[in-house]
């Protein structure tokens, strides 16, 4: 993302009135969630400065540092996961940027994860997974349409150990697949995968 992401790391680039960080944190505070905590790394003093202004009505936000070298996204939720929470725990990458209403993101099954997918951008042509027609993430297959993870995913509480040792949190998907407790929504809406300027200016363009 260089040159933006030379002095700021990817979740505070902004995208209109509100860096994409801001824009989820008020986004769960308008749902009603008490408490987010934010995984970081990457100019991590930089970003919790710059939260640390942001003014939340109830939403705790409290920061979970990686180390110097960013870890992937299961190991850091691991990482970041409340010790004594018992509720499915909703994850959203930092570095997204979609219309999808929270509101309307569905809960895991038992021991599970329940994934929100999107059409294939550009970068991304082969996709990811498949969805059944009862909701269920199947391996992609030639025969059928394969979507993208968007990045955002809701983790039951009983599936918290499967992030343990893991690549990414594609990784516990595909672990889950096999017993079909992996379940998803296809949203047709925007999505956009900030992760290159181009794909930051075509956002700010759209």
């Amino acid at each position: 993302m260089r040159p933006y992401s030379e002095r700021l790391p990817k979740p505070m680039l902004r995208i209109g009135p509100s860096s994409l960080l801001e824009r989820h944190l008020f986004q769960l505070e308008m749902l009603g969630y008490d408490s987010a905590m934010v995984t970081c790394s990457y100019h991590s003093e930089t970003l919790r400065l710059i939260a640390g202004r942001w003014q939340f009505k109830r939403l705790r936000v409290q920061f979970s540092h990686e180390g110097k070298s960013p870890i992937e996204t299961a190991a850091g939720v691991l990482k970041a996961w409340p010790r004594h929470n018992d509720q499915p725990v909703t994850v959203i990458n930092g570095d997204i940027w979609t219309d999808f209403p929270l509101s309307s993101l569905s809960t895991p099954p038992d021991n599970g994860i329940h994934l929100v997918l999107v059409k294939n951008p550009a970068h991304n042509p082969k996709g990811d997974f498949c969805l059944s027609q009862n909701g269920i993430v199947t391996p992609p297959a030639r025969t059928a349409n394969t979507l993208t993870f968007a990045g955002i995913s809701r983790i039951h509480p009983g599936a918290r150990t499967r992030l343990a040792g893991t690549q990414g949190l594609a990784d516990v998907i595909r672990s889950l697949i096999p017993s079909q407790r992996a379940s998803a929504q296809h949203h047709e809406g925007r999505w956009y995968d900030v992760g290159s300027p181009d794909s930051l200016e075509a956002r700010r363009n759209a």
